[in-house]
């Protein structure tokens, strides 16, 4: 069993609020370690390169902005080309018809997927250090004690730290933290509910003849659908399409290759036509839209906290939630450590 070298903050899951989080609190002066159990960086805000050549984004498809923290953080990627609008509201099917119009809010995406947000708080600014990301570091449970908190991973090592930042969606930070949470605390992560998301994207031989990028959805199967190519240019057609909450649910135990074929019906269905089809990737996104959020942007419990896109004060969970929920942690946790010794052990 591996003891790590103890650090300031562990935080766990690299989703864009925990790395928003270690961003800030590594140019506070803290020491922050990472533990991901993944090979990725950015939750959600997923993308895969297929073999076709093309990029698609098969969690969150697009993020906007509606405050300025995160205006202030997109611009600079603005101006380099990383991020740009891709269109303005969004048109909605329903049986067939197709109404809306694009007027609405600008939807923002990054020329090389959505993970792009991501790694960029992990290199940081040119002058700036990689974040510590231990990946494929599948946490089993975070425990206290008298000096700080440690982090148990499935293979036995064991990481130390004065604070712990967990990110990842509600239930599964209630799964590794039960044992030392208040009731406080435990009723709050409890009440916070998710519905699943089955995905599926869809990389074809020539693009449909339509005259939309992407649609929400009002249908038996599927709830959003959308041509990642028009997200950029010179790149091979690729279709992604999420099915609704309440299909998701009935087929979220089933192996995933069987839902291909009802994903790509359906997808045939909406479009109205035979689609050439080079390559299919099905996707279970368990914890995909936050039903019952949290009505603040993080959860603290001495030097326990919590944060992630689910921690929604406006009642709905955005990428721009994470950012906002990772930034005022690391805000609240800077606060807490800058505590004297002796009282951080009189909570302890």
């Amino acid at each position: 069993m591996e003891n790590r070298t103890a650090t300031d903050v562990l935080v766990v899951g690299a989703g864009l609020a925990g790395l928003a989080a270690a961003r800030d609190l590594t140019r506070a002066g803290y020491s922050v370690r990472i533990l991901e159990k993944s090979r990725g960086v950015a939750g959600r805000a997923a993308t895969k390169r297929l073999a076709s050549g093309g990029l698609a984004d098969y969690g969150a498809p697009f993020f906007t902005i509606r405050n300025e923290n995160l205006r202030s953080f997109i611009q600079p990627l603005e101006r380099k080309g990383l991020v740009h609008v891709w269109q303005y509201g969004m048109k909605h099917w329903n049986a067939g018809t197709i109404e809306g119009s694009l007027d609405g809010y600008a939807r923002y995406v990054a020329k090389d997927g959505m993970t792009t947000l991501g790694k960029v708080l992990r290199d940081g600014e040119p002058d700036e250090q990689p974040l510590e990301i231990v990946q494929s570091a599948l946490v089993s449970a975070v425990w206290s004690n008298h000096f700080g908190y440690r982090a148990v991973l499935e293979n036995g090592d064991i990481h130390t730290a004065r604070a712990v930042l967990v990110n990842t969606p509600a239930p599964q930070a209630l799964a590794l933290t039960r044992s030392i949470l208040e009731l406080q605390t435990y009723l709050a992560l409890e009440r916070v509910k998710f519905a699943p998301c089955l995905a599926l994207i869809i990389a074809l031989k020539t693009k449909p003849d339509v005259s939309w990028n992407a649609l929400r959805l009002d249908h038996p199967v599927l709830s959003w659908m959308g041509f990642e190519h028009s997200k950029r240019y010179d790149l091979p057609p690729v279709l992604v399409v999420h099915a609704n909450p309440t299909w998701s649910q009935a087929h979220l135990e089933q192996n995933q290759q069987t839902i291909i074929k009802p994903l790509l019906e359906a997808a045939q269905d909406v479009l109205g036509v035979q689609l050439e089809v080079l390559e299919t990737i099905p996707h279970r996104w368990r914890f995909a839209q936050v039903v019952t959020p949290h009505q603040s942007h993080f959860i603290a419990q001495e030097n326990l906290f919590f944060c992630g896109d689910w921690c929604a004060p406006q009642g709905n969970a955005r990428i721009e939630t994470a950012f906002e929920s990772g930034w005022a942690a690391a805000s609240a946790i800077t606060k807490q450590l800058e505590q004297p010794l002796d009282v951080i052990l009189t909570h302890a």
